[in-house]
């Protein structure tokens, strides 16, 4: 976050206990949701997507805020969504979790607003506008906890801002356009209005939505750093390869929302292709930068980081083929490898780590 931070702090990994927790529930319950009978004992299947969403990627973001803005006050975020993970976990009322990630969602808000007064930037403004949305999404699934056609596009809106926002950080580093007018303002416009709708009508917002979403991802695709440091061999083309293929998948996300309005044809590869196509490929490509800043580790690069990569993108295709042709084996086996694929990706990560800590 550069001239924003004050006094980095590497984050102490016990705070990534709860967010791991929060994976694994999730890649379960996903595995029992596609019909798995092996896995039909999951634990709250209904919590797939709010433990991936909210527990995992909400809290790993919060740790990352936090050690961004090197404040103190800043780690309440992650705390609290992870306790918040763990109370829903051991049983407790659920709305008590929720409430706690809400909090948790809100105190990630006010490190942006933060940001926001030391660095008013477009990056910084995208990021907090994901921010909020994390406090809708939230604050809609605490109230109307099975709603889920009204909790999603909150969601996908925290993740696709909070995205869209760290790209344009790096874009602006590397002298890239900072603009809020022209075709990115419109795209971004278009995406919070059917986001916005979608709490009236999600057929409509979802559509709405949609367009706005094809019309971001484009704008992103031909204006990334990676469509120049694809050139470059080794870290830098890896991440440039999974952003440009996130990229991808957020336009095939937004075409199927556009078509679909989130309630009807293409419902599951609508959302797939955009919380695993997009942000795992967005995960994928930013852990060799997010590992060692954040908790001060080292993750050298290596070509087997292609494994996991390639592996998430093919499954995926599967998958949403089988889910437009209401093929249920393709869609099934799809499913089951993109869950193998993030398996080996933190394994992948966890070894590398390993393996460099024994080497220093």
């Amino acid at each position: 976050m550069g001239r924003l931070t004050t006094r980095r702090a590497a984050a102490p990994l016990w705070m990534l206990i709860p967010a791991v927790l929060a994976l694994i529930v999730a890649l379960w319950a996903g595995l029992a949701r596609l019909g798995w009978s092996a896995f039909a004992t999951a634990p709250y299947p209904q919590m797939h997507g709010p433990m991936m969403v909210f527990g995992f990627l909400g809290t790993v973001i919060a740790l990352e805020r936090a050690v961004g803005l090197g404040r103190r006050w800043a780690f309440a975020g992650p705390v609290l969504t992870g306790l918040g993970v763990i109370l829903l976990l051991v049983g407790l009322p659920p709305i008590i979790g929720a409430v706690l990630i809400f909090l948790g969602a809100v105190l990630v808000t006010a490190v942006y607003v933060e940001g926001l007064r030391i660095q008013p930037e477009l990056h910084m403004a995208v990021m907090a506008l994901g921010a909020v949305a994390w406090v809708v999404a939230t604050a809609v699934w605490a109230g109307l906890p099975t709603d889920m056609a009204r909790i999603v596009p909150w969601m996908a809106a925290f993740l696709v801002l909070t995205i869209v926002g760290e790209r344009l950080e790096l874009a602006r580093m590397g002298g890239g356009t900072t603009r809020i007018l022209g075709p990115f303002g419109w795209a971004l416009l278009v995406y919070l209005v059917g986001t916005a709708t979608t709490v009236a009508s999600p057929a409509v917002g979802g559509r709405i939505a949609g367009v706005g979403m094809t019309a971001l991802a484009l704008w992103m695709g031909s204006h990334d750093l990676a469509r120049r440091t694809i050139r470059i061999p080794g870290l830098p083309r890896h991440i440039a390869v999974a952003l440009l293929a996130g990229y991808g998948w957020l336009a095939v996300g937004g075409v199927l929302w556009g078509l679909g309005g989130l309630t009807g044809y293409g419902y599951d590869a609508a959302l797939h292709a955009v919380f695993l196509g997009f942000v795992m490929s967005m995960i994928f490509a930013h852990a060799p930068i997010v590992v060692p800043g954040v908790f001060g580790l080292d993750l050298p690069y290596h070509r087997v980081f292609y494994g996991h990569l390639v592996l998430l993108h093919v499954a995926l295709l599967v998958r949403v083929v089988g889910s437009l042709t209401s093929n249920g084996r393709l869609w099934q086996w799809g499913g089951m490898f993109t869950v193998v694929a993030v398996i080996l990706f933190l394994g992948v990560t966890a070894g590398s780590v390993i393996a460099a800590r024994h080497r220093s």
